[in-house]
């Protein structure tokens, strides 16, 4: 798996993030691992609520990547990134493609 997919799967685990928004996000950082150390100011300025935030930073601050990948392994279960050379290509010109899914 590319070096950025935990950073993916790390993203779509936290709280007040949903689609669009996890579009959005990595539209604006342009890399899963810059989008993951966003600061509490910038989320803010991308339109997370600021309800949301305590919660997800607790949660960026607590959750293991790592543990999450290994869950995912043992599953059997695999990801796809929107760069994979396995994502589907009709999938890829959807509008909103989805960054990656499992």
């Amino acid at each position: 798996m590319p070096a950025d997919t935990r950073f993916l799967v790390g993203l779509s685990l936290l709280p007040g993030i949903g689609p669009a928004r996890f579009n959005k996000i990595l539209t604006h950082f342009g890399e899963p691992e810059r989008a993951w150390r966003a600061s509490e100011r910038e989320l803010l300025q991308l339109g997370v609520d600021a309800k949301f935030m305590p919660q997800l930073l607790e949660c960026r601050r607590t959750l293991s990547l790592e543990r999450e990948m290994e869950k995912i392994e043992r599953l059997g279960v695999r990801v796809l990134s929107l760069g994979d050379p396995e994502y589907p290509a009709q999938l890829r010109e959807v509008f909103n493609a989805p960054r990656f899914f499992i």
